[in-house]
């Protein structure tokens, strides 16, 4: 199964992250979110955190998913949903917003407390809806990961000196 301890793996021996580029949040600072957020985050996003919070070197590198930018990706993609006239969206109640990409699309899960390991669901500006991306948060980060790696393997060293160990 899929876990952080195995994406550190792959994230290393791909050259995507050095071990030293790779830094996870502390027990205090997740639980400071969750009374932040008033949620209680589930637990494979909280694996997550442990291990990939603050960097996970050139991984999403084009994704705002830290924990410095956790507080405004929630503030900011709400606001982003109220002011569109296309759509009549709201974000629900419970949904949090764990990465987002220009402010132009975001990904999404409900901490509702009844999935450790919930679905993700996308947006993009121009959907008329919420679309499930995955149906597990670990499944959506494996397979991002898939497409970093191809990228990493698809580019020869030294042409972009910022995609290795980043």
């Amino acid at each position: 199964m899929f876990n952080a301890h195995e994406m550190k793996r792959r994230l290393v021996q791909s050259g995507i992250a050095s071990p030293d580029h790779i830094r996870g949040c502390t027990h205090m600072e997740v639980e400071s979110l969750e009374r932040c957020f008033g949620l209680e985050l589930p637990s494979a996003y909280k694996d997550f955190l442990y291990s990939f919070g603050h960097s996970a070197g050139g991984f999403w590198r084009d994704l705002e998913f830290t924990l410095d930018k956790l507080e405004w990706n929630n503030r900011e993609m709400r606001e982003i949903l109220a002011e569109l006239e296309e759509v009549d969206l709201t974000l629900p109640q419970k949904g949090f917003v764990f990465g987002s990409r220009h402010g132009e699309q975001f990904l999404f899960f409900l901490a509702d407390g009844k999935n450790q390991n919930p679905p993700i669901y996308h947006f993009l500006i121009g959907y008329s809806e919420f679309r499930k991306a995955c149906d597990t948060f670990w499944e959506a980060i494996e397979g991002e990961l898939e497409i970093c790696e191809q990228a990493y393997k698809d580019v020869p060293p030294g042409i972009f000196p910022w995609m290795r160990h980043c």
